[in-house]
């Protein structure tokens, strides 16, 4: 894959062209059993991380099924700060990382997360959503314990696979007799669309089939309270193929944040966001663009205000079909 890489400079930061790591799954239905189609990479040797701010390893040998998982406790985060906590997932990828890696967060890029974890500082402010997302876990667990009938249990470690040492998991729950875990979600009552029927938001799906590809479990639930009064719990079963998407993707990924090399930039609102955050100040200096730019700039501008007519008829239609529907 690095063979044929190659590279630009910005801001005097060296960067990968390709695009690899974006959206490496096609998502085709936005449902817990989702069908997805994996680009295929070529294998990739892993490095060994070094494991620093760790106060525990305990090994854990989960064996289910056909799944064997190999991992670590590497950090017990009952009694550490909050910034002792984010130092510690500065050795790996995890769940909300991984969904940013693959394009699938809109929340950050795969930019933010290389600037996390190549950065020495720890910057992340907990939000107003994280503050409440933080206190409703319980609650939420509780509901799901009293709904599905299943018991829970806190799980305060942060997980490294042994075979996959980029790969990091902190889980909301445990649920007892069941090869699953649980994650626990607040969200937006105007989010509550991505929630219907069998949907989860793609970010969270990535999330906890990450979470199995360092447990080895085969299926995880998610429970979400909505709008602060709407309830649901869902079950995402085991997906492989994601998984090794997953595992490929975090291994081309973590080579990019051991060589200092950052990712390329994209068209998202998150990477300008962060391209902003990373280059705040001009350096005085002005660059000559080819003339050629001047006409791939003019198409680009035509282009966009096509997918933009294009997208409001779209609207436009799906509206009639939901009036059409309703009488």
């Amino acid at each position: 894959m690095f063979n044929d890489c190659r590279y630009g400079t910005l801001g005097g930061t060296r960067f990968t062209l390709p695009r690899y790591y974006r959206r490496v799954i096609g998502i085709k239905k936005r449902t817990v059993n989702k069908k997805l189609t994996v680009q295929k990479f070529q294998s990739l040797k892993t490095k060994e991380t070094t494991q620093q701010h760790c106060n525990v390893s305990i090994l854990n040998c989960q064996k289910k099924g056909n799944h064997t998982n190999m991992y670590k406790k590497i950090f017990d985060s009952k009694n550490a700060t909050r910034e002792e906590w984010l130092k510690v997932r500065k050795l790996g990828l995890g769940g909300s990382d991984m969904a940013a890696v693959l394009g699938l967060s809109p929340w950050r890029s795969p930019i933010d997360v290389w600037l996390d974890k190549t950065s020495d500082t720890v910057e992340e402010k907990e939000s107003e959503p994280m503050y409440w997302g933080n206190v409703l876990e319980e609650v939420v667990a509780q509901e799901f314990a009293k709904r599905s009938g299943y018991k829970v249990r806190n799980n305060n470690f942060t997980l490294q696979s042994e075979e996959y040492p980029y790969l990091l998991a902190n889980i909301d729950r445990e649920i007892v007799g069941l090869d699953a875990g649980l994650e626990c979600k607040t969200a937006n009552a105007f989010k509550a669309n991505e929630w219907d029927g069998d949907n989860v938001p793609d970010a969270y799906y990535i999330q906890c089939q990450h979470y199995m590809a360092v447990t080895g479990k085969s299926s995880w639930w998610i429970a979400a309270l909505i709008g602060g009064n709407t309830f649901v719990y869902k079950e995402i079963k085991r997906n492989d193929e994601v998984i090794q998407a997953i595992i490929d993707t975090g291994a081309a990924f973590w080579e990019l944040v051991e060589s200092k090399t950052m990712p390329a930039p994209d068209d998202t609102k998150q990477c300008e966001n962060a391209l902003k955050k990373l280059y705040q100040k001009s350096n005085g200096q002005s660059v000559e663009l080819p003339a050629n730019y001047g006409n791939m700039i003019i198409d680009y501008l035509e282009i966009k205000n096509q997918l933009s007519e294009l997208e409001t008829k779209k609207r436009g239609i799906e509206k009639r079909d939901e009036r059409f529907l309703e009488r």
